[in-house]
């Protein structure tokens, strides 16, 4: 069991009660301080702080934001990179700590006409460990990075990251490629679509910013210190699993919003 104290028992009683998928259970501050309920001003303002500390840097396990909303997430992924690095902070600098939200596929030296291997797995994390390379694709005319990271493994890897703009494009294109692949009748040519749409979307490294994590993406994880946006989660149809999951990542504290 990676948690303890009061975490316990509260996780116990949202797991075990129907009633809690239909109501937020109302979380307090717990007598031993292994959670603790703050204002979500407060309950931000916190959170910064923990990833201010030099601690944050040195073990990735210290602290996170756990939402259910990937809107939420986002929000919040922003908001502590500027509280970190200013306002106007560019999209990767040295330290981001980045997720994949896909595996990260690379070409086998020598291997056969799109033979590949995964680099980095599906949620797996990294952090940035030189100042990123702009580079520019001909073929569709965008714009990229070259970002060294460093896995949790210890194993260093050059990613390919879009411009947001140019990732915009890329979205867009991809939906268009899988509608014309799913409404393509001849095999040969549904084919074809097919191919070129894993092409493209295995040609640049789909990779997210982990300072907050939805709750999904957060399953497995063992972390210090959880910073649990309860709020967020009011609508969630799965709101029992859902606080459950979130509040049971947490080893030594759950500070809920």
């Amino acid at each position: 069991m990676r948690y303890d104290g009061e975490i316990v028992k509260v996780a116990e009683n949202i797991r075990s009660n129907p009633r809690w998928n239909r109501q937020t259970y109302p979380f307090e501050t717990s007598a031993d301080g292994t959670i603790i309920k703050l204002k979500t001003e407060e309950w931000f303002r916190v959170a910064l702080s923990h990833f201010e500390q030099e601690e944050w840097l040195i073990n990735a396990d210290y602290v996170r934001i756990i939402a259910w909303r990937n809107k939420t997430v986002d929000k919040y992924n922003q908001a502590i990179r500027e509280g970190l690095y200013g306002k106007n902070v560019e999209q990767l600098v040295v330290e981001d700590r980045l997720i994949a939200k896909k595996p990260v596929f690379r070409s086998l030296p020598g291997g056969r006409k799109r033979e590949k291997k995964i680099i980095l797995n599906n949620s797996e994390e990294c952090k940035v460990i030189e100042a990123p390379k702009m580079n520019y694709n001909e073929q569709y005319k965008w714009e990229f990075y070259q970002v060294k990271v460093r896995t949790d493994e210890g194993g260093i890897i050059e990613l390919r990251i879009l411009t947001e703009e140019a990732e915009e494009k890329r979205q867009k294109r991809l939906k268009q490629l899988a509608k014309r692949a799913i409404e393509e009748e001849n095999y040969a040519e549904k084919k074809k679509r097919w191919v070129m749409y894993f092409e493209l979307d295995e040609l640049f490294d789909n990779m997210a910013y982990a300072y907050a994590l939805t709750c999904h993406k957060a399953q497995g994880s063992s972390i210090d210190n959880v910073f649990l946006l309860v709020s967020d989660m009011y609508y969630c149809q799965d709101k029992q699993k859902i606080i459950y999951t979130g509040l049971t990542r947490a080893k030594k504290c759950c500070y809920v919003g």
